[in-house]
């Protein structure tokens, strides 16, 4: 598996040059067109869905990624944080977004994407997660790890966050994204987001085109029709909605993946071939717990 020199959790300076580090590389790598990923069509893409600080589903997927064998092996990760285990009473999965960026700083082929948890962590708009309001909990365990320096280490988180791709597309006509806008909003979305890098009023609720791309739950086919054709692209790959059996297919072009409970799936595909049908990625999806 790869080497990775993973950063000291409660190092607040340590912390704050690992996130804005691998910010920066996020920002700057060549495959960032707009706000997306773009990726050639050669290697593989290990595609997950929600991950909410679930660590042994964490180390799962980067045995199946296989880092290690090449650059042109490429990962999905989002809905990093606000898990469902609390250590008492706070969210410490600041944790998971550090692990991610260590992980961009050593390999190209590590995408974390905008997810509805993260974009409200960023804004610190209120979320819930049957265990009480996220952000709150995240921010009192920064409090209490870096004292005096947790408003530093916040705004770096920030920054990394704010870096992450609000999608990722393949050559070969696969997509990634957390979620995308549900059918009430899609009159007032404006597809070319993706083409442009993102700013601050596209993380805004309720309107800004980042925020809508991280909530919708449900989605008509014509609406999934009009986003292949504006993206060149046949398969979506979608979170945020819970499926319990781990992944799932929905109409001719949508697959929804969870990586974060019991149930938890991941697949991979190949980019150097045409994408596969919601059903076959369904089929060749492991459980995490098997891995």
């Amino acid at each position: 598996m790869l080497e990775i020199p993973w950063t000291e959790t409660r190092d607040a300076e340590a912390v704050q040059h690992t996130l804005r580090e691998a910010a920066k590389m996020l920002h700057d790598r060549p495959c960032r067109q707009g706000s997306i990923d773009v990726l050639p069509a050669r290697g593989t893409l290990l595609v997950s869905g929600d991950l909410h600080d679930n660590p042994f589903h964490f180390e799962a997927l980067l045995r199946m990624a296989r880092l290690d064998e090449g650059e042109d092996r490429h990962l999905i990760l989002h809905e990093l944080i606000h898990g469902e285990h609390l250590m008492n009473g706070m969210d410490f999965s600041y944790r998971m977004l550090l692990k991610t960026a260590d992980l961009v700083r050593v390999h190209p082929g590590v995408h974390p994407m905008l997810a509805n948890h993260e974009i409200a962590q960023l804004m610190k708009t209120r979320v819930t997660k049957g265990h009480g309001e996220c952000v709150t909990l995240f921010r009192d365990a920064l409090e209490f790890t870096f004292g005096e320096h947790w408003e530093a280490v916040e705004l770096a988180l920030d920054e990394f966050i704010a870096a992450m791709a609000l999608g990722v597309r393949a050559e070969n006509g696969v997509w990634c994204s957390h979620s995308l806008p549900g059918r009430a909003v899609m009159p007032s979305f404006d597809p070319d987001i993706i083409r442009r890098p993102l700013e601050a009023s596209d993380f805004e609720k309720p309107k800004g085109g980042a925020y809508l791309m991280t909530w919708g739950r449900v989605f008509e086919d014509a609406d999934l029709d009009l986003l292949a054709k504006a993206w060149e692209v046949q398969l979506f790959c979608l979170g945020h909605r819970k499926v319990p059996t781990g992944a799932e297919s929905e109409g001719d072009r949508l697959v929804l993946v969870n990586s974060d409970h019991d149930g938890a799936r991941a697949f991979t595909l190949a980019l150097d071939q045409p994408p596969p049908t919601p059903e076959a990625c369904v089929l060749r999806s492991k459980p995490l717990n098997s891995v």
